[in-house]
């Protein structure tokens, strides 16, 4: 079981992470596959994203994309 942790900035704005306790990784910084599945869920479900989703991956942690 993978958990994504999502803080809203805004509409077009997401800052997360992944966490996957079960396989020994207390926090994994997000993969770009789990980025595009997020932004496809808020797609689907109407998110009113104004035609961009900003997705900010692991640079809390120091290692973006």
């Amino acid at each position: 079981m993978n958990i994504k942790l999502v803080v809203i900035g805004s509409d077009q704005r997401f800052t997360v992470r992944n966490a996957f306790a079960p396989g020994g990784v207390l926090e994994d910084p997000a993969t770009g596959t789990a980025a595009a599945a997020f932004a496809g869920y808020l797609r689907d479900r109407g998110w009113p994203h104004g035609g961009e989703i900003r997705v900010l991956q692991a640079e809390d942690m120091g290692v973006p994309p």
